[in-house]
């Protein structure tokens, strides 16, 4: 979009949007259902579209995709990302957000089998999804690692530097691992 004033022309910037996803898991809640996106999906879809917006995050819901390790369910995605394609709406797919990671995956963040276990998934959402140019790969990641190993409030509930600075270091590994996947097919 160009905007052009008095024969200047002014940067403008494309208006995002997103879905808040995150699963907590101490307490089974996942946002995606208690928002109803779960069930409002292309409602909502069409509302972002109807607001002109084209870019927007979109989660991935990688605990209810893969709730069973190893065991993918993509009927909710498959529906969801048919409607972003039939609406012309181009995804930036959040693979992880905050704390939203299978029960299987004990520990969480902290867990040394999280950079291939995302990896994993991602490979499999890119193979099934293969028109998706954007990712990412984990969202807020500092934030998160802070608030799972230093503040204590997201699992596994560390409060100091003996938790996050592991946690931290493991996200940081996980970024890596499935950034530069990316050109193998993440």
């Amino acid at each position: 979009m160009r905007l052009v004033t008095r024969g200047v022309e002014i940067a403008t910037f494309p208006y995002l949007t997103g879905f808040e996803s995150t699963y907590i898991p101490q307490a089974r809640v996942d946002t995606l259902a208690t928002t109803r996106h779960i069930e409002f999906y292309r409602n909502d879809l069409e509302l972002v579209r109807a607001a002109g917006i084209r870019v927007l995050r979109y989660p991935a819901p990688w605990h209810r995709i893969e709730a069973e390790r190893g065991r993918y369910d993509w009927g909710w995605m498959d529906e969801a990302m048919r409607t972003l394609r039939d609406l012309e709406l181009d995804p930036i797919v959040d693979l992880v957000h905050h704390t939203s990671y299978p029960d299987w995956l004990l520990g969480g963040f902290s867990n040394p089998e999280l950079p291939q276990a995302e990896l994993a998934f991602a490979r499999r959402f890119a193979d099934r999804y293969p028109w998706v140019q954007r990712y990412t790969v984990f969202n807020e990641p500092w934030l998160t690692a802070f608030m799972c190993g230093h503040q204590g409030v997201w699992p596994p509930h560390g409060q100091d530097a003996s938790t996050f600075v592991p946690i931290l270091l493991n996200v940081g590994r996980t970024i890596c691992v499935v950034s530069a996947a990316r050109g193998d097919s993440p």
